[in-house]
């Protein structure tokens, strides 16, 4: 995916890896990616959960060192948010007599 070859990337192109800070444009299109996949999630409480957690870690002020490797870790967590988003919509519950009803 994008944001797996934008890891790659980063990793041939730089001399030194843990001193590297990643482009504003990389981090953008990290959250947006996110963003957008806590949008696809069908529970309403795992979806803002992951909202709050993209929100609140890019406000972090860190070091080179840590910026990057909050970036890979970051990733690799959109990969799986992707899959868990493709399991929840594969596995999708019913709605209960009440939740229909209004």
């Amino acid at each position: 995916s994008k944001a797996t070859v934008s890891v790659l990337y980063w990793q041939r192109n730089t001399k030194n890896n843990n001193m590297t800070r990643p482009t504003k444009s990389a981090l953008i299109s990290l959250t947006r990616g996110f963003l957008r996949e806590a949008n696809k999630m069908k529970d309403y409480n795992i979806s803002k959960y992951v909202q709050r957690r993209v929100i609140q870690d890019m406000r972090k002020d860190v070091d080179d060192a840590t910026a990057m490797a909050m970036y890979r870790q970051g990733c690799l967590d959109l990969e799986v948010a992707k899959r868990s988003t493709v399991l929840q919509s594969m596995y999708i519950k019913r709605q209960n007599f009440l939740a229909r009803r209004v």
